[in-house]
């Protein structure tokens, strides 16, 4: 996070949340015999618990996927004669990499999105053992 100090105000009591990276904490839970790397933030007042990332290794998964497609786009992003025969050919890969971007970005939303359905709750609970 830059240095400067984001602020967000509680949902239960309104006071005003500072965010940097010294009130963003990382932690690891289990839970139903998952491993989740967890990112949250709690208010000062009252302790409501905010998770900014779960992560568990099937969002890790495609979250590679999507890193692994980014690296093949840059890596192809200059046309070069040598590579291919042609520029349409060089075209129609460079689209069919976009393409597989554009799939693993909406899987890893997803993806995403339904572990933290699923989750959240019980790893906010989870935190709230933790943290007594």
């Amino acid at each position: 996070m830059n240095d400067k100090n984001k602020k967000i105000f509680c949902d239960v009591c309104k006071r005003k949340i500072k965010l940097n990276s010294n009130t963003i904490k990382s932690t690891n839970v289990t839970i139903d015999g998952k491993k989740f790397d967890v990112q949250y933030f709690t208010c000062r007042n009252c302790k409501k618990i905010y998770i900014v990332s779960l992560l568990d290794d099937n969002v890790k998964y495609y979250q590679k996927i999507l890193q692994d497609a980014i690296s093949e786009i840059n890596a192809n992003a200059l046309y070069s004669e040598s590579k291919y025969n042609s520029y349409e050919e060089y075209e129609e890969n460079y689209n069919n990499l976009l393409s597989k971007y554009e799939m693993a970005k909406i899987n890893l939303h997803k993806v995403s999105n339904a572990t933290k359905t699923h989750y959240e709750n019980k790893v906010i609970a989870c935190l709230q053992n933790k943290l007594k």
